[in-house]
């Protein structure tokens, strides 16, 4: 099956937005392929998605009560177990943290 007909399968299944991903998906696959020399073209370079257009934003806004529960919720051990090690182990730097 050749990558148009898949993003057409696709479609038929899936709403464009994540038609448009999976197809994102594949190029980027293929690039790499292409960059190691896997695969001499990338198949997925021509084919286009299908059109998706957003025209108002359905974006969800936390009201004032949410956002108070939220940071609420957050706890020591969120902070300090979690958020900590992994900005430490970023800059390369190992082991427990106090």
């Amino acid at each position: 099956m050749d990558v148009a007909a898949y993003v057409e399968q696709l479609g038929k299944r899936m709403k464009p937005p994540s038609v448009k991903q999976h197809l994102a998906c594949i190029r980027m696959l293929f690039d790499w392929l292409v960059t190691g020399q896997v695969v001499p073209v990338n198949p997925a370079h021509s084919v286009r998605g299908p059109r998706h257009s957003v025209s108002k934003g359905v974006t969800p806004v936390l009201s004032s009560e949410e956002a108070s529960a939220l940071l609420a919720g957050m706890t020591e051990f969120l902070i300090t177990d979690l958020i900590q090690p992994f900005f430490l182990s970023h800059l390369g730097i190992r082991g427990q943290v106090p």
